[in-house]
């Protein structure tokens, strides 16, 4: 049998980015206020079903880790897309608040499986040389997801087919689409060969590097945890509560949702700009540089009036879209830099706790401290000041292991 290509191996990590941001993350926001409409929850119990999706996905993710390193990404990944499937067409059903938290917490499970876990170990196990270029390249998924996804969803299919029948076209398309794609890239398990004309993506012989429980020991490991918590937090918070924060001030939905589409399309070029950056920077000082952006973004976005004119709004998404394509890249480059590709699906499920806890997190904390104040702007400044604890935290990160691995520096 022909081996898989590595363009093939990528293109599916990609297909798992975009499927679990577009259908998955930017989707989220865009059904809040058709819910509310048809419901009448408040927005916090709405963004309550992220958090209840986020954590349980977080919970999961070490295990799903421990997973992917015995049994391969493959099960996982066809396995996870019919589990996601099954939430998203089971919040077509919904008629209560538990009925939509149940589902949104089976949306959940699955998205662990489709998510940056199993992407990103394909990608670090197939690839050695300029490998924070592949893991750019395949975290570009999440931004294009975004941008694709969400002018489509909250621009054509809600407003044209209703919420129901969106989440059930949705459904229908993350299985569709990633199921056949990683059964015919992963259909082997051998090495794959490098494509003709693409030398600087070579695929790694041996893997070498410290085992989840040494790395468990290091003072490294926990700082990677705090920084990727504090930032998901944030900028989960701020992305999740845009688009009802733009509704009130006026902004019509078509804008808002457009914004959305930018910050997925800054995301994008952001992860795969910061992929290339980690590739010459430390992955920490490059987390560093992202959350400056974000801090610019946010800024931005508090600064917003209902006289202010769109092209602000406009501005905001793209500072802050190039800002949160950090997160990622430099995450996937922290562990592997530092720990090696030994056990890196382990290591990074570990670590993905903590990014899913403050991605689901973020968005309900933030719109209870509106529901409690009436005013976005306070909880927006709350997000600002866990930049002051995290950047400090990413620069006193010490690199603690020469992995043979990983590039040099």
């Amino acid at each position: 049998m022909t081996k898989p290509s590595s363009a093939l191996i990528l293109s599916d990590a990609f297909l798992c980015s975009f499927i679990w941001s577009g259908c998955g993350y930017y989707a989220f926001s865009l059904f809040v206020n058709p819910l509310q409409g048809s419901f009448g929850w408040e927005r916090s119990a709405v963004m309550a079903a992220l958090t209840i999706a986020s954590v349980l996905s977080g919970l999961l993710s070490p295990l799903a880790g421990t997973i992917v390193h015995r049994w391969g990404a493959k099960n996982v990944i066809v396995i996870g897309a019919l589990v996601f499937g099954a939430g998203m067409f089971g919040l077509s059903t919904i008629n209560s608040l538990v009925e939509f938290y149940l589902y949104s917490a089976l949306m959940g499970v699955g998205m662990t499986g489709i998510g940056p876990i199993p992407a990103s170990t394909i990608v670090t196990q197939h690839f050695h040389e300029r490998r924070g270029h592949a893991i750019g390249i395949m975290a570009a998924g999440i931004g294009l997801g975004g941008l694709i996804l969400s002018p489509l969803i909250g621009g054509l299919l809600i407003p044209s087919f209703g919420w129901r029948a969106s989440y059930i076209i949705l459904a229908a398309f993350s299985v569709l689409a990633l199921i056949p794609v990683t059964l015919l890239a992963l259909r082997s398990k051998e090495t794959p060969a490098v494509p003709a004309g693409e030398p600087e993506l070579q695929p790694h012989v041996s893997l070498s590097g410290f085992t989840l429980r040494q790395s468990l020991s290091t003072p490294a490991f926990w700082l990677i945890m705090a920084v990727v918590f504090l930032l998901q937090v944030s900028q989960a918070g701020a992305i999740q509560n845009q688009v009802p924060y733009m509704n009130d001030l006026g902004y019509p939905v078509a804008l808002a949702s457009l914004c959305l589409g930018i910050i997925g399309l800054m995301s994008a070029v952001g992860k795969y700009v910061f992929g290339w950056l980690c590739d010459r920077i430390r992955a920490n000082h490059a987390s560093v540089v992202g959350m400056a952006l974000q801090i610019s973004g946010i800024l931005l976005l508090i600064n917003l009036t209902p006289a202010s004119p769109g092209s602000m709004a406009i501005t905001y998404a793209l500072v802050l879209g190039f800002g949160t394509g950090s997160w990622l890249p430099t995450m996937s480059m922290m562990v592997s830099e530092n720990f090696g590709a030994r056990e890196y699906a382990r290591i990074f499920g570990a670590v993905s706790l903590s990014q899913a806890l403050g991605n689901g997190l973020g968005p309900l904390l933030t719109s209870m401290v509106f529901d409690f104040t009436g005013d976005y702007k306070i909880a927006f400044f709350c997000l600002l000041a866990l930049y002051v604890i995290s950047a400090p935290a990413a620069l006193s990160i010490k690199k603690i292991y020469a992995v043979p691995d990983a590039k040099t520096r």
